[in-house]
């Protein structure tokens, strides 16, 4: 069963919320009464203030309809309604939608429509059961093939409502994404968009199942010769965890609801070399990542306890950890009280090159 539309989705600069009663005077200023903007997607212009309100009371009333998927798009920074984006035809049978969207002319420019589609395309394929999105627009129009491109999707032939209608896509362009591309693509959005977290974390406990699935995320990486020289102890006891902030000195993560302290075993392995250190970095970066696709925060503190004052090895006796195993990092988790910002980075142009080192120009 498809989930109704009755959530709420949201962007950096966007809220994606159901219709209300405040939206008449924004619908009315910003986009129903503009041609432009309603005649683009074959939707007629509410002139009058009656019309809007009629418009208004049709979307409202439209959520008590099971399939009914309509959000106001609001700017959050001034509270306005400056559009809608919704999925205005739903294939039950083969889990597919149709989207259409509109944004105020004065808002035409900021690159809302482009982050408004893709936070639905999100929502829909990490919240709904949905397997495939489509959308649509006159080939006049090519700003709105490059905003759909940028919402990750591509052009086809091959979309639901022509199909049905048995016509051809005559004077338009078609586009469409499916949960299985934007799974793959959302991996590599994960790896972008994770941060090191080294503010404050809220209260709010990490449920045991969700630690689970981040050590089980840890324990899939790959390891010098199989070996598998990386244990794992997650801490989520209030003494336990006060504890072991005492020998972090200089203090880090102090407010973080949970650790992960990652072990390691010093195992020789190909021509009597140990691989120690790349299986546990390995670990380390699959349970960051599962960390972010979870919504939560972390960093990864190796140098700060394995220095000449041995505070890993102060963490791993109090965890009781044996002294063949050395307590090499952990990894606060919980949900930050502020997002972390991105560090500058060199240009790829700086660090990675095809068939050669080349040296940057300076």
């Amino acid at each position: 069963m498809i989930h109704t539309g009755t959530e709420c989705f949201e962007s950096e600069r966007l809220l994606c919320r159901r219709f209300e009663e405040k939206d008449f005077r924004d619908m009315h200023k910003n986009w129903a009464s503009n041609p432009k903007i309603q005649c683009e997607y074959g939707e007629p212009v509410y002139s009058s203030e009656e019309d809007v309100k009629g418009l208004l009371k049709k979307y409202t009333e439209s959520y008590k309809k099971p399939d009914s998927y309509r959000w106001a798009i609001v700017e959050k920074a001034s509270g306005q309604n400056i559009g809608q984006i919704a999925f205005c035809r739903v294939y039950s049978d083969c889990a597919t939608a149709e989207i259409e969207y509109c944004i105020g002319e004065a808002f035409w420019g900021k690159g809302y429509a482009g982050e408004a589609l893709s936070a639905l395309v999100d929502f829909a394929f990490s919240r709904t059961e949905f397997v495939k999105l489509e959308a649509y627009h006159r080939d006049a129009n090519i700003k709105s093939g490059r905003v759909l491109e940028k919402s990750r999707m591509h052009k086809t032939d091959n979309v639901e409502r022509f199909r049905r209608e048995g016509k051809d896509a005559i004077g338009e362009s078609c586009y469409c994404i499916e949960r299985s591309e934007w799974k793959k693509m959302e991996m590599l959005n994960l790896i972008m968009k994770r941060r090191s977290s080294r503010g404050k974390y809220k209260e709010q406990k990490v449920p045991r199942s969700d630690l689970v699935k981040i050590m089980e995320a840890g324990l899939a990486a790959p390891s010098g010769c199989n070996k598998q020289t990386t244990s794992l102890i997650a801490v989520d006891d209030p003494d336990l965890l006060k504890k072991l902030r005492e020998v972090i000195v200089p203090s880090v993560a102090e407010t973080a609801p949970a650790m992960i302290c990652v072990l390691t075993k010093r195992i020789p392995a190909y021509r009597d070399r140990c691989f120690a250190t790349q299986d546990y970095s390995a670990a380390i970066e699959n349970m960051l990542l599962a960390i972010v696709e979870l919504g939560y925060q972390s960093c990864w503190y190796e140098g700060h306890i394995t220095d000449e004052d041995k505070i890993g090895r102060k963490m791993a006796d109090i965890l009781g950890v044996p002294k063949d195993y050395e307590l090499v990092c952990f990894l606060p988790v919980g949900l930050a009280e502020e997002e972390a910002s991105a560090p500058k980075k060199k240009s790829f142009q700086e660090r990675a090159w095809f068939n050669g080192f080349e040296k940057a120009s300076s």
